[in-house]
């Protein structure tokens, strides 16, 4: 029988484990921006939604398939152990991604920021309709923080659709309209934030 070594295994597990996170981080724009925390205690956590009942939810499970075949398992150093980490967060990157479109498109349906075209093509004024659903963060400058994920294919269109508010006066004057209730809004939320002692 071979020997076991704990401690060394658990050591090897953090160091994938820290290193697929990275990997994780480094390989999606969208995850990288997503702020994290550890939660030391419990199970369950809460979060308070300005125009909705609070959620209280437990961790998602999230499961990556690892194959090690016996033959791999003395030449798994240096990049070939880099390669199989990767693979296991490209697959990480996929589930994360899955999961967070779905809980983005759950709430902002729950609350009532979602829009739904009919089918109709990206324009100015479905881009405008959409903004005007969104939450703003600004600067103190009044500058806008908020940013548009779109898949890749939709670049074009929303390109179209900004050039298309850029050059017609009632749209433009529409936006502005829209821009100042949200830096408003943000203005009021920041003005009433509970402040941590």
């Amino acid at each position: 029988m071979l020997p076991e070594f704990p401690a060394l295994k658990l050591e090897l597990m953090k160091i994938a484990s820290v290193t697929i996170r990275r990997m994780v981080r480094a390989s999606d724009p969208i995850l990288a921006q997503v702020r994290t925390f550890t939660q030391h205690e419990g199970l369950n956590l809460r979060y308070e939604r300005l125009q909705a009942a609070p959620i209280e939810s437990g961790p998602q499970r999230i499961r990556i398939p690892v194959e090690l075949r016996p033959e791999e398992v003395p030449t798994l150093v240096g990049e070939l152990f880099a390669a199989k980490l990767d693979g296991m967060a490209k697959v990480l990157v996929r589930q994360e991604m899955k999961h967070l479109f779905d809980k983005v498109e759950h709430d902002s349906k729950e609350v009532g920021t979602a829009l739904d075209a009919g089918g109709k093509p990206l324009t100015g004024e479905v881009l405008l309709d959409a903004l005007s659903l969104a939450q703003e963060e600004f600067d103190e400058d009044g500058r806008s923080h908020s940013q548009i994920v779109i898949h890749p294919d939709m670049a074009p269109a929303l390109k179209r659709a900004g050039e298309e508010i850029e050059n017609d006066p009632a749209l433009k004057q529409r936006q502005e309209e829209i821009l100042e209730r949200k830096r408003n809004e943000w203005r009021a939320r920041e003005s009433n934030r509970k402040l941590v002692d």
